[in-house]
């Protein structure tokens, strides 16, 4: 990881800075499971909707006062999740307007 404050940002600000920049890669023997990362980003979904991204990065904030790396690593995977499926959604959308002619 970067440093924890970039330019004296808040952590989650250069959290998203790293999110939005190079990304995060998965590892597969250290990462929680696919599954439990998607849990998590269907119900933040489901129960904050455009605002399930948001959330997954204030838990990060607070995983990381806690001094907790696994469950930081958790929100982060589950708010690149949630990116990935609001990316999607746009995208079919967007396809539906077009091929419907709007």
């Amino acid at each position: 990881w970067a440093c924890r404050q970039h330019n004296k940002m808040p952590i989650v600000e250069a959290s998203r800075d790293l999110f939005d920049g190079i990304g995060l890669m998965r590892l597969p023997f250290i990462d929680p499971p696919k599954r439990e990362i998607a849990a998590i980003a269907s119900d933040f979904i489901a129960r904050l909707g455009d605002d399930a991204r948001e959330e997954a990065f204030y838990l990060v904030e607070v995983a990381e006062s806690l001094g907790s790396k696994k469950n930081r690593r958790l929100y982060h995977l589950a708010a690149r999740e949630i990116e990935t499926r609001f990316a999607a959604a746009r995208f079919a959308h967007q396809n539906e307007a077009a091929s419907a002619g709007l």
